[in-house]
């Protein structure tokens, strides 16, 4: 997904000069979205996006959705649910680390931010991290 992403997506279209690399994992559904976009191309909704659907993530959403000790208990539910959200984020992070040079070059002059989204209607925030462009810092 990344791949595709990255020779796609980001530096063309809505993603020329990214500021933003966003990333959501939807467990309910098993699908995990990711984009790269200018912060206020986001806001007006111009987004250029990928996605993939995996079932081992909807089916272990699932096993917890089944559980009949966590149907009672809402908190237990919702932190089983994050902890597949995390981990799938931070597998992404991992992929994107591994890439940081070539996501620098690409990027705005302000650098980029990743961030990871929840999942849901609230769609809060995960995770976030500024990323400098290339060469900043450097005299």
């Amino acid at each position: 997904m990344f791949e595709f992403l990255n020779e796609n997506i980001i530096g063309k279209g809505n993603a020329v000069d990214f500021d933003q690399l966003m990333f959501q994992v939807s467990p309910d559904t098993g699908r995990v979205i990711a984009s790269a976009a200018i912060a206020e191309q986001y806001e007006r909704g111009f987004i250029d996006a990928c996605h993939i659907r995996i079932q081992e993530i909807q089916d272990r959403y699932y096993v917890f959705a089944d559980d009949e000790e966590l149907e009672d208990n809402d908190e237990e539910f919702s932190r089983s649910v994050k902890s597949i959200e995390r981990e799938i984020g931070q597998t992404f992070y991992q992929i994107i680390s591994a890439h940081l040079d070539g996501l620098r070059k690409r990027c705005s002059e302000r650098g980029f931010d990743y961030i990871q989204l929840e999942s849901g209607m609230e769609m809060g925030v995960l995770y976030e991290e500024h990323f400098d462009p290339a060469g900043a810092g450097l005299a």
